[in-house]
């Protein structure tokens, strides 16, 4: 990912194959920023209050609702070998225990 940015400081956070360069100060707040399961919020950090892992069946935008998106970006991921449906183990390999945790958690309305 390429930075474009206008701050100083911060430090980075790194964990398992993930890490995040951050800033203070960090003065670019806008739109939030999607793509496949991801999202990135710019402007100041915040601190989020635990709660339950994610739905492994929202895996598309609008996240927090379950539609045919999620079914579109699962099936076309799947088909493809896109790492965004791999959503139950063993990870790294798509199959039928993928599609099973779908389709339940997608069946289960997840919060």
């Amino acid at each position: 990912m390429d930075l474009f940015t206008i701050a100083g400081g911060g430090g980075t956070s790194t964990g398992g194959d993930w890490s995040l360069t951050c800033t203070i100060g960090q003065a670019d707040a806008g739109p939030a920023l999607t793509g496949s399961s991801f999202s990135l919020e710019p402007g100041f950090w915040t601190i989020q209050p635990a709660g339950p892992p994610p739905c492994p069946a929202d895996i598309a935008a609008p996240f927090g609702i379950l539609d045919l998106n999620d079914i579109n970006v699962f099936v076309g991921g799947f088909l493809t070998g896109d790492p965004v449906s791999d959503i139950a183990e063993p990870f790294g390999v798509l199959d039928l225990n993928d599609i099973n945790v779908f389709v339940s958690s997608f069946l289960a309305g997840c919060p």
